[in-house]
């Protein structure tokens, strides 16, 4: 029996949500580093998935604006990464549930992993 209603959309949608806001918190960290194309080829490589394409596009137009949203210094890490949450939220896909569920999901986890350090 099957609870929630899923599709493949609603799976990309819950992925981009998931991997999203992370992905860009590494890249505009990486980007001190690194050139942009070697930051993209590491963390968005290019497939035959135009979804996966398309949030690599995503992500070279995001870095600089999240590179200034990324509070290093903050003590916490949630309020290092706060702006950026917010910002998927209301930006991105938030007409989607399953964006959002995979957004909520990648904020726990990131929550609960920044405890460990």
């Amino acid at each position: 029996m099957e609870k929630f209603p899923v599709d493949e959309d609603g799976l990309n949608d819950f992925y981009f949500g998931l991997v999203t806001p992370p992905g860009l918190v590494l890249a505009a960290d990486m980007i001190d580093y690194l050139t942009e194309e070697e930051v993209l080829d590491t963390l968005f490589p290019l497939t035959d998935n135009p979804i996966l394409n398309g949030l690599r596009e995503y992500a070279a137009g995001q870095i600089p604006l999240v590179g200034k949203l990324l509070q290093k210094e903050a003590p916490n890490p949630m309020l290092s990464v706060a702006q950026i949450y917010e910002r998927c939220f209301f930006e991105i896909m938030s007409d989607s549930p399953w964006y959002l569920i995979g957004l909520e999901a990648g904020k726990r986890t990131f929550q609960q992993f920044s405890q460990l350090y």
